[in-house]
């Protein structure tokens, strides 16, 4: 189980809770999130996101990410400050809120 702030992720039950209430993710959403709390305060780059999260490798012109992470920050609300794009490299989940 992953704490992060006010969020608390189990991987092993597929579970996401922000500030104590289930939040439903779709498996793609699930898999982003935990691949970027596993190395929170680093930098995920977009090619190991596609290749274990989509099991495919990346196609510039794949926005699917894009879309994934946007809604995804949607769904986490307040929190969503959490996860950081980092301009043309990849994506974080800030280690501190």
């Amino acid at each position: 189980m992953d704490h992060l702030a006010s969020i608390t992720l189990e991987p092993a039950a597929r579970r996401l809770s922000v500030e104590g209430q289930p939040l439903d993710l779709t498996s793609l959403e699930f898999d982003i999130l935990a691949c970027l709390v596993r190395a929170a305060g680093t930098i995920v780059d977009r090619d190991r996101l596609m290749t274990e999260v989509f099991a495919r490798q990346l196609n510039p012109e794949d926005r699917s990410l894009d879309v994934h992470i946007s809604r995804l920050r949607r769904k986490l609300g307040p929190h969503s400050s959490l996860i950081v794009t980092v301009r043309g490299v990849g994506h974080m989940v800030r280690s501190r809120a």
